[in-house]
Protein backbone atom coordinates (compact mmCIF):
# COMPACT_ATOMS: atom_id res chain seq x y z
CA UNK A 1 0.00 0.00 0.00
CA UNK A 2 0.90 3.45 -0.61
CA UNK A 3 0.60 6.40 1.78
CA UNK A 4 0.08 9.79 0.65
CA UNK A 5 0.20 12.65 3.09
CA UNK A 6 -0.74 16.31 3.26
CA UNK A 7 -2.22 18.80 5.56
CA UNK A 8 -5.89 19.04 3.68
CA UNK A 9 -6.49 19.30 -0.26
CA UNK A 10 -3.01 19.91 -1.38
CA UNK A 11 -1.78 16.49 -2.11
CA UNK A 12 -5.03 15.43 -4.02
CA UNK A 13 -2.78 16.33 -7.33
CA UNK A 14 -0.37 13.83 -6.10
CA UNK A 15 -2.76 10.86 -5.41
CA UNK A 16 -4.45 11.60 -8.89
CA UNK A 17 -1.20 11.15 -10.68
CA UNK A 18 -0.66 7.89 -8.67
CA UNK A 19 -3.97 6.70 -9.14
CA UNK A 20 -4.11 7.42 -12.90
CA UNK A 21 -0.82 5.76 -13.43
CA UNK A 22 -0.85 2.73 -10.93
CA UNK A 23 -4.55 1.56 -11.07
CA UNK A 24 -3.87 -1.77 -9.53
CA UNK A 25 -1.94 0.29 -6.79
CA UNK A 26 -3.68 0.36 -3.02
CA UNK A 27 -3.76 4.36 -1.93
CA UNK A 28 -4.21 5.45 1.05
CA UNK A 29 -4.76 9.72 1.45
CA UNK A 30 -3.91 11.06 5.19
CA UNK A 31 -5.68 14.62 5.19
CA UNK A 32 -4.46 15.94 7.99
CA UNK A 33 -6.70 19.11 8.43
CA UNK A 34 -6.99 19.04 12.36
CA UNK A 35 -3.17 20.72 11.96
CA UNK A 36 -4.23 22.91 9.03
CA UNK A 37 -2.02 25.43 8.28
CA UNK A 38 0.73 23.25 9.36
CA UNK A 39 3.21 25.95 7.98
CA UNK A 40 2.33 28.08 10.56
CA UNK A 41 3.20 25.46 13.07
CA UNK A 42 6.56 25.56 14.88
CA UNK A 43 9.40 23.03 13.96
CA UNK A 44 8.21 20.96 16.67
CA UNK A 45 4.60 21.06 16.09
CA UNK A 46 5.12 20.10 12.65
CA UNK A 47 6.43 17.52 12.91
CA UNK A 48 5.08 15.91 15.82
CA UNK A 49 1.89 16.00 13.25
CA UNK A 50 4.37 14.29 10.51
CA UNK A 51 5.03 11.02 12.66
CA UNK A 52 1.50 10.84 14.05
CA UNK A 53 0.65 10.13 10.33
CA UNK A 54 3.86 8.27 9.80
CA UNK A 55 2.74 6.05 12.42
CA UNK A 56 -0.57 5.86 11.35
CA UNK A 57 0.76 4.76 7.73
CA UNK A 58 2.79 1.90 9.65
CA UNK A 59 0.10 0.25 11.45
CA UNK A 60 -1.32 0.05 7.91
CA UNK A 61 1.15 -1.76 6.59
CA UNK A 62 2.39 1.04 3.99
CA UNK A 63 5.66 -0.19 2.10
CA UNK A 64 5.90 3.62 0.19
CA UNK A 65 4.70 7.21 1.71
CA UNK A 66 5.20 10.77 0.12
CA UNK A 67 5.18 13.72 2.03
CA UNK A 68 2.77 15.58 -1.04
CA UNK A 69 3.12 18.68 1.64
CA UNK A 70 5.98 21.35 1.30
CA UNK A 71 6.26 22.23 5.00
CA UNK A 72 6.84 18.43 5.98
CA UNK A 73 9.01 17.52 3.31
CA UNK A 74 10.70 20.46 4.07
CA UNK A 75 10.83 20.31 8.14
CA UNK A 76 9.82 16.79 9.06
CA UNK A 77 11.31 15.11 6.29
CA UNK A 78 14.97 15.09 7.42
CA UNK A 79 13.84 14.09 11.03
CA UNK A 80 11.57 11.32 9.73
CA UNK A 81 13.28 9.45 6.94
CA UNK A 82 14.77 6.80 8.95
CA UNK A 83 12.43 6.29 11.91
CA UNK A 84 10.33 3.86 9.49
CA UNK A 85 10.62 0.67 7.70
CA UNK A 86 8.79 1.99 4.65
CA UNK A 87 10.84 4.30 2.09
CA UNK A 88 9.72 7.89 2.59
CA UNK A 89 9.49 10.51 -0.12
CA UNK A 90 9.54 14.01 -0.41
CA UNK A 91 8.66 16.73 -2.99
CA UNK A 92 11.16 19.25 -2.42
CA UNK A 93 13.74 17.51 -4.68
CA UNK A 94 11.61 16.66 -7.74
CA UNK A 95 10.18 20.33 -7.36
CA UNK A 96 13.33 22.21 -7.45
CA UNK A 97 14.93 19.37 -10.37
CA UNK A 98 11.98 20.69 -12.39
CA UNK A 99 12.50 24.57 -12.17
CA UNK A 100 15.84 24.55 -12.48
CA UNK A 101 15.43 22.29 -15.42
CA UNK A 102 12.14 24.22 -17.16
CA UNK A 103 13.46 27.51 -16.17
CA UNK A 104 14.58 29.66 -19.70
CA UNK A 105 16.52 32.43 -18.04
CA UNK A 106 17.37 31.12 -14.35
CA UNK A 107 15.37 33.36 -12.45
CA UNK A 108 12.63 31.05 -9.75
CA UNK A 109 10.24 32.63 -7.71
CA UNK A 110 9.32 30.00 -4.91
CA UNK A 111 5.86 30.51 -3.62
CA UNK A 112 5.32 28.27 -0.28
CA UNK A 113 4.06 28.64 3.86
CA UNK A 114 5.80 30.39 6.08
CA UNK A 115 7.69 27.53 7.56
CA UNK A 116 8.93 25.87 3.91
CA UNK A 117 10.39 29.42 3.01
CA UNK A 118 12.67 29.18 6.57
CA UNK A 119 14.49 26.75 5.87
CA UNK A 120 14.94 27.57 2.29
CA UNK A 121 15.20 24.05 1.13
CA UNK A 122 13.41 24.61 -2.26
CA UNK A 123 16.22 27.61 -2.80
CA UNK A 124 19.47 25.08 -1.49
CA UNK A 125 18.17 22.26 -4.04
CA UNK A 126 17.91 24.66 -7.04
CA UNK A 127 21.12 26.11 -6.64
CA UNK A 128 22.84 23.15 -5.81
CA UNK A 129 21.80 21.96 -9.37
CA UNK A 130 21.80 25.25 -11.03
CA UNK A 131 23.99 27.85 -9.49
CA UNK A 132 23.26 30.43 -12.14
CA UNK A 133 20.23 30.52 -10.89
CA UNK A 134 18.54 33.61 -9.08
CA UNK A 135 15.62 32.42 -6.57
CA UNK A 136 13.14 34.60 -5.15
CA UNK A 137 11.60 33.27 -1.93
CA UNK A 138 7.94 34.18 -0.93
CA UNK A 139 5.69 33.63 1.97
CA UNK A 140 1.92 33.02 1.70
CA UNK A 141 0.14 31.48 4.34
CA UNK A 142 -3.28 33.16 3.59
CA UNK A 143 -3.41 30.76 -0.06
CA UNK A 144 -3.52 27.63 2.07
CA UNK A 145 -6.72 28.75 3.72
CA UNK A 146 -8.07 30.40 0.14
CA UNK A 147 -7.22 27.13 -1.17
CA UNK A 148 -9.19 24.66 1.41
CA UNK A 149 -12.11 27.34 1.04
CA UNK A 150 -12.09 27.17 -2.88
CA UNK A 151 -12.22 31.05 -3.10
CA UNK A 152 -9.21 33.57 -4.43
CA UNK A 153 -9.98 36.17 -1.94
CA UNK A 154 -6.82 37.89 -1.15
CA UNK A 155 -4.84 35.83 -3.45
CA UNK A 156 -3.66 39.45 -5.55
CA UNK A 157 -2.77 40.72 -2.68
CA UNK A 158 -0.39 37.69 -1.33
CA UNK A 159 1.50 37.69 -4.46
CA UNK A 160 1.28 41.24 -5.18
CA UNK A 161 5.74 41.04 -4.69
CA UNK A 162 5.86 39.07 -7.81
CA UNK A 163 3.85 41.08 -10.08
CA UNK A 164 6.78 43.32 -11.01
CA UNK A 165 9.63 40.55 -11.01
CA UNK A 166 11.06 39.15 -14.30
CA UNK A 167 11.06 35.43 -12.82
CA UNK A 168 10.17 33.23 -15.56
CA UNK A 169 9.06 30.18 -13.34
CA UNK A 170 6.83 30.08 -10.21
CA UNK A 171 7.36 27.18 -8.17
CA UNK A 172 3.85 26.37 -6.47
CA UNK A 173 5.95 25.22 -3.32
CA UNK A 174 3.03 24.44 -1.01
CA UNK A 175 0.98 21.56 -2.69
CA UNK A 176 -2.31 23.61 -1.87
CA UNK A 177 -1.17 26.68 -4.22
CA UNK A 178 -2.31 24.17 -7.67
CA UNK A 179 -5.90 24.57 -6.60
CA UNK A 180 -5.61 28.41 -7.31
CA UNK A 181 -3.77 27.79 -10.74
CA UNK A 182 -5.97 30.05 -12.53
CA UNK A 183 -6.06 32.89 -10.23
CA UNK A 184 -2.54 32.65 -10.02
CA UNK A 185 -1.70 32.60 -13.99
CA UNK A 186 -4.29 35.07 -14.19
CA UNK A 187 -1.62 37.65 -12.24
CA UNK A 188 1.63 35.97 -13.15
CA UNK A 189 0.76 34.87 -16.67
CA UNK A 190 4.44 35.10 -17.41
CA UNK A 191 5.78 32.84 -14.89
CA UNK A 192 5.29 29.05 -16.01
CA UNK A 193 3.92 26.78 -12.97
CA UNK A 194 5.55 23.84 -11.42
CA UNK A 195 3.22 21.58 -9.31
CA UNK A 196 6.05 19.90 -7.33
CA UNK A 197 3.52 17.12 -6.15
CA UNK A 198 2.68 16.17 -9.43
CA UNK A 199 5.83 16.32 -10.22
CA UNK A 200 7.17 13.70 -7.61
CA UNK A 201 4.42 11.67 -8.16
CA UNK A 202 5.33 10.88 -11.84
CA UNK A 203 9.26 10.59 -10.53
CA UNK A 204 8.34 8.13 -7.94
CA UNK A 205 6.80 5.47 -10.67
CA UNK A 206 9.32 3.46 -11.15
CA UNK A 207 9.66 2.62 -7.42
CA UNK A 208 6.42 2.15 -6.22
CA UNK A 209 4.54 -1.18 -6.21
CA UNK A 210 2.21 -1.67 -9.19
CA UNK A 211 -0.10 -4.60 -7.96
CA UNK A 212 -2.92 -4.68 -5.10
CA UNK A 213 -6.87 -4.66 -5.17
CA UNK A 214 -6.97 -1.08 -6.31
CA UNK A 215 -8.32 0.45 -3.10
CA UNK A 216 -8.47 4.12 -2.56
CA UNK A 217 -9.32 5.27 0.48
CA UNK A 218 -8.92 8.93 2.75
CA UNK A 219 -8.60 9.33 6.47
CA UNK A 220 -8.92 12.95 7.67
CA UNK A 221 -8.55 14.33 11.24
CA UNK A 222 -11.03 16.54 10.84
CA UNK A 223 -14.84 16.43 9.71
CA UNK A 224 -15.05 13.76 7.30
CA UNK A 225 -18.20 15.20 5.34
CA UNK A 226 -16.90 18.70 4.10
CA UNK A 227 -13.69 17.45 3.10
CA UNK A 228 -15.08 14.44 1.29
CA UNK A 229 -16.87 17.12 -0.53
CA UNK A 230 -14.10 19.58 -1.52
CA UNK A 231 -12.16 16.22 -2.27
CA UNK A 232 -14.83 14.66 -5.01
CA UNK A 233 -14.80 18.54 -6.54
CA UNK A 234 -10.91 18.04 -7.02
CA UNK A 235 -10.39 14.79 -8.26
CA UNK A 236 -13.32 15.13 -10.00
CA UNK A 237 -14.81 11.58 -8.63
CA UNK A 238 -15.79 10.53 -5.18
CA UNK A 239 -13.14 9.43 -2.37
CA UNK A 240 -14.23 7.29 0.53
CA UNK A 241 -13.61 9.70 3.60
CA UNK A 242 -13.55 8.45 6.73
CA UNK A 243 -12.64 10.59 10.50
CA UNK A 244 -9.01 9.39 12.52
CA UNK A 245 -9.69 10.30 15.92
CA UNK A 246 -6.30 11.11 17.49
Amino acid sequence: MIGVFDSGLGGLSALRALSRALPRADLLYYADTAHLPIGEKSKAEICTAVKQALCFFSEQGASHVLLACGTASAVALPECKDLFAFKLYGIIESGARAAARYSPGGHIAVIATRATVATHAYAHHILALRPDARVMELSCPTLVTAAEAGVSEGVAKALSPLVESDADTLLLGCTHFPLLRGTIAALLPAMHPIDPAAQTGRALLPHLPLEGHGRRECVTTGDPIPFAARAAAVLGEPLPVRGLHL
